[in-house]
């Protein structure tokens, strides 16, 4: 995870080709808070369609809650069950 602002890296795993990037984003959000600190949290969050997962938006959904922003179009449509958060965040 990198801060845009900065092009400073605030988390990093380095893994093989078995594992998929979206299994790693609950654990690089959770380093790269832990390496902002409490002065500088996470406040957004921008991410493809790879990382359109409800499980994902719900962990963004929990405590100071970063908003999730990725292009409209990359969005798969919102289906029933889903998280209520990331209809929030694609404004449905």
């Amino acid at each position: 995870m990198i801060d845009v602002e900065t092009n400073q890296a605030l988390g990093l795993e380095i893994t093989d080709e078995s594992v998929q990037d979206d299994q790693m984003f609950i654990p690089l959000l959770d380093q790269t808070q832990q390496n902002c600190g409490e002065e500088h949290s996470v406040y957004r969050v921008l991410a493809d369609g790879a990382y359109d997962r409800n499980e994902l938006f719900n962990a963004l959904n929990t405590g100071e809650s970063p908003l999730a922003s990725k292009p409209g179009s990359m969005l798969r449509p919102i289906r029933p069950g889903g998280s209520p958060y990331r209809a929030e965040c694609v404004g449905n």
